[in-house]
């Protein structure tokens, strides 16, 4: 009992004492950081956190998810762009005189109309369907000839979309006035009209006639036309001067 009483007020056992003397040899053997005692020490891996899993790669469902919603955004944001970009570029009415006919035009019907097309900023006239005393780009005499277009139909060359969208809800008889931007006019290139060239970016006025329209087809709408468009001063003067307003539907 007196041996064990020992032992507890503070001696180590004799088979500890070496191991004690051990352990201290070593850390008094062990060199000083580089540097010194000021040296900044060792980082110690004490209370590190264990390193990270990579994330699992996304399964093929989970990529086919996020394509799709990816698409679905866009589908869904293109109808605010597009409504932002007419609201940019709309075609602004300066003037009309209200026509007499019944009906008023609207997309996939057949017109027949008078226009002159002109640069806004100079006035100078690029195309026209009344194109007496005017002279074409290539010296050739204008000529009085409507045009007949059908409105939302495919694209006519030199018939810009401002003024199709120009020509919906006119009535036979009617006349407007309109500026078209360059967006839905002829764009950022040149354009070789008949009569000038339309410089690349220019916003362009049309002067517009509604002569006919028709429900029913061209053979109506060209009724009593047949010489019109076949060239000649005589056979224009006597077809194309003087066109009876009707609507065929």
């Amino acid at each position: 009992m007196a041996r064990a009483a020992a032992i507890g007020k503070g001696q180590q056992p004799p088979q500890l004492q070496g191991r004690t003397v051990r352990t201290a040899v070593r850390a008094a053997a062990a060199p000083e950081p580089q540097g010194g005692s000021d040296a900044a020490p060792r980082a110690r891996c004490v209370g590190a956190s264990a390193p990270q899993a990579a994330p699992p790669a996304p399964s093929r469902r989970d990529a086919l998810a996020a394509a799709v919603a990816v698409v679905v955004a866009a589908a869904a944001a293109a109808p605010r762009r597009a409504a932002a970009e007419a609201a940019s570029a709309a075609v602004k009415v300066e003037s009309e005189e209200p026509g007499f006919g019944e009906y008023p035009t609207q997309p996939g019907d057949l017109v027949l109309v008078h226009y002159t097309g002109s640069i806004a900023d100079t006035g100078v006239v690029f195309d026209s369907t009344l194109g007496l005393g005017l002279t074409y780009r290539d010296g050739g005499a204008g000529a009085l000839r409507p045009a007949a277009l059908r409105l939302g139909g495919s694209p006519t060359p030199g018939v810009c979309a401002g003024l199709q969208s120009a020509l919906l809800g006119m009535r036979i008889g009617g006349r407007r006035t309109v500026l078209i931007p360059a967006e839905l006019g002829f764009g950022g290139s040149p354009a070789y009209a008949p009569y000038a060239v339309v410089p690349g970016g220019s916003q362009i006025r049309y002067e517009i006639q509604l002569l006919r329209m028709s429900r029913r087809g061209p053979d109506a709408i060209m009724k009593g036309l047949s010489k019109c468009s076949q060239g000649g001063a005589s056979a224009t003067a006597e077809n194309c001067t003087n066109i009876e307003p009707a609507e065929f539907v």
